[in-house]
């Protein structure tokens, strides 16, 4: 029996060994668990982020607004309310075309643009509210009609603001109007392209 206790000693060293050393040994095991449970963390695969601001005919931001989202293709409407900022927030959203509506102090504001929320991205918009401008009767937001989604008569429209970049001599500006004036042809085919990028994932006119 005596000749064993050194085989046993070993063994136990060695066992203590690897217990020990083991995690630090095998990083990339722990780095898969760790990146597995992040992973289930995360918005679910195909759902967008809108982050918007409301702001009033003033430039201020307006708190405690209703807001109303609702898809075009869905029947569901869900709702948050504006921060002291008049910031508000959707998560886990479906890819698809949205209805937006706001509700100030019992005064109704459609929106005038359907916004497309692309799958996976995360949207940033502003709206401003104000009265009612020719091209929104064009679309058939008047004050003798109802408010989508709020099922009242509107108060104004919530107007969204669109980034269409600058224009003029501040375009110019900007180095474009350069390269085209400079480059010729090509660069003036290469101007019109970045002219026409942006960035913004908006929309179409609202027509209600």
């Amino acid at each position: 029996m005596k000749s064993l206790r050194p085989l046993r000693s070993a063994a136990a060293a060695w066992l203590a060994i690897c217990l020990i050393l083991g995690p630090a040994l095998s990083p990339s095991l722990a780095a898969e668990e760790s990146g597995g449970q992040a992973a289930a963390e995360t918005t679910p695969a195909g759902k967008a982020q809108l982050r918007g601001t409301l702001l009033d005919d003033q430039g201020r931001p307006v708190s405690g607004a209703r807001v109303l989202l609702s898809p075009m293709l869905g029947k569901t409407t869900i709702e948050t309310s504006s921060d002291a900022g008049g910031e508000f927030l959707f998560e886990n959203l479906p890819h698809g075309y949205y209805r937006v509506a706001f509700e100030v102090e019992g005064r109704a504001y459609p929106s005038n643009r359907i916004l497309l929320i692309p799958p996976e991205e995360k949207v940033e918009v502003t709206f401003d509210l104000g009265g009612f401008l020719p091209e929104d009767r064009s679309l058939g937001l008047s004050p003798d009609q109802p408010a989508p989604l709020l099922g009242k008569a509107s108060s104004g429209v919530a107007h969204l603001r669109e980034n269409t970049g600058p224009s003029g001599w501040a375009w110019f500006r900007t180095g474009r109007g350069v390269a085209v004036l400079v480059g010729g042809g090509t660069l003036f085919v290469a101007g019109l392209i970045a002219l026409s990028s942006s960035s913004e994932n908006v929309v179409s006119p609202s027509s209600f």
